[in-house]
């Protein structure tokens, strides 16, 4: 039988906190929406104060909440779980301080970042009149929060805590597998150490022979440099297809909420999590049937197009895209994984080749500016073998992540009205 569970706003026990920081150092941290996702931070980076924007006013502290003001649905939150005195944050996050008297501050967090809550603070953003979706902390403050004790607030926080913990160290594990792909690259494609060492009559380290016997001992000279020998400078259209998108009418709703995901640039993932396994909305086959969208195989490189120009992603599950991305992938033999690498590290180019008089754009004629070097495809599906490794860890990592987060806004809201004991819960999160 449920507990009755006690009911307060927001506001009765948390407040927006903005106060300036005191600038006491040349160097500090400063944080803005793009720079916090899903909980964590993204860079502990110091830099000088007096390149920062008007923006950079907020100081923070330990246990406080950011909750960034724009789109609340894009993951743009997180705990502070440290001594932050060199740290400053923009006016566009929102600084929330729980009064620990009465909420236990990460009992508050993962009421105010749960699936119901942030879906809800969304529709009040869109239902607003403004350049962005916004929400304000008035609209915060008067959500309705299950308020038990102290000692059973603290128990739920560690249930939900011990999963996001969880989803928080495949995302550092990430960042980790997708360097170590990214070197891999590096090296045998931008530095050419393979044939260096080669050259000096070594064979590569932790190469076998087969993979070493595909690359030459000797450089020649191309028009982007130095470059192995056999290997050549060609146009970067001769190794790549690419697929266009398209967007079923919005007015036929058979068209919609199918089991297809629909890939547009709001469902871009973090860099270092490579691959896109879901997005915001689904498409129906009947939607694909009637539209210029087509289904992408796994492993198809997409890239943003218009507006934000160079967002990447690889299709980890068969999806359909709108018309602002391009599909890429290897054709002749060339590997897909190697191929998408070959795009990051042409991002650059591609992005100083945009035109477009109300947004940036890359047409397919902009890959046919593009030269790259070109070598048999045999290496790059060696390349695609050692280098998927790490990738499809990382896309492991981000299934179980969304599974532990589906079982996290499973329980959190019948943990906290009090339908499910955390006694219950330990079990099923276990």
């Amino acid at each position: 039988m449920a507990t009755e569970v006690p009911i307060v706003e927001v506001g009765q026990v948390a407040s927006s906190i903005s106060e300036t920081h005191s600038f006491n150092k040349e160097e500090l941290i400063f944080l803005n929406t793009s720079d916090i996702h899903n909980g964590g931070l993204l860079h502990r980076n110091y830099s000088s104060v007096k390149d920062w924007p008007g923006q950079a006013k907020k100081s923070i502290r330990l246990d406080d909440i950011l909750f960034s003001e724009i789109r609340p649905a894009n993951g743009r939150w997180a705990y502070i779980d440290f001594e932050a005195n060199d740290y400053v944050v923009s006016t566009k996050l929102m600084v929330i301080r729980a009064n620990k008297e009465k909420v236990f501050p990460r009992y508050l967090y993962q009421f105010l970042t749960s699936t119901h809550t942030t879906n809800w603070l969304q529709h009040l953003a869109e239902s607003r009149s403004g350049t962005f979706p916004q929400i304000t902390f008035d609209q915060v403050s008067s959500l309705e929060i299950y308020l038990p004790p102290l000692p059973e607030q603290k128990a739920i926080a560690h249930i939900l805590g011990t999963l996001d913990d969880k989803i928080e160290l495949n995302r550092k594990m990430n960042e980790t597998l997708e360097a170590m792909a990214r070197a891999l690259f590096k090296s045998w494609f931008v530095d050419f150490d393979p044939v260096r060492v080669k050259m000096d009559g070594r064979q590569p380290a932790g190469m076998d022979a087969e993979t070493a016997k595909l690359f030459p001992s000797k450089f020649v000279e191309s028009e982007l440099g130095p470059i192995p020998e056999g290997w050549e400078v060609a146009p970067l259209f001769e190794i790549i297809e690419i697929l266009s998108g398209g967007t079923p009418k919005t007015s036929v709703d058979e068209y919609w909420n199918g089991n297809i995901p629909w890939y547009s640039v709001k469902d871009s993932p973090q860099e270092t999590d490579v691959w896109v396994i879901n997005t915001e909305k689904n498409v129906s086959q009947l939607g694909i049937d009637n539209s210029a969208a087509k289904i992408l195989p796994e492993n198809t490189t997409i890239i943003s197009a218009r507006g934000t120009v160079g967002k990447l992603a690889l299709v980890g599950v068969p999806m359909a895209m709108n018309q602002s991305c391009y599909g890429i992938r290897g054709v002749s033999g060339f590997d897909n994984i190697f191929i998408y690498f070959l795009i990051k590290e042409a991002i650059g180019d591609l992005q100083q080749r945009t035109h477009g008089t109300v947004f940036d754009t890359i047409t397919r004629q902009t890959f046919d500016t593009l030269n790259a070097t070109v070598m048999p495809a045999e290496i790059t599906n060696v390349f695609g073998s050692a280098a998927g490794n790490f990738l499809n860890r990382i896309k492991s990592n981000l299934m179980e992540s969304r599974t532990l987060a589906n079982l996290r806004d499973t329980l959190l809201p019948k943990l906290l009205s009090g339908e499910l004991s955390v006694t219950e819960a330990e079990e099923m999160a276990s």
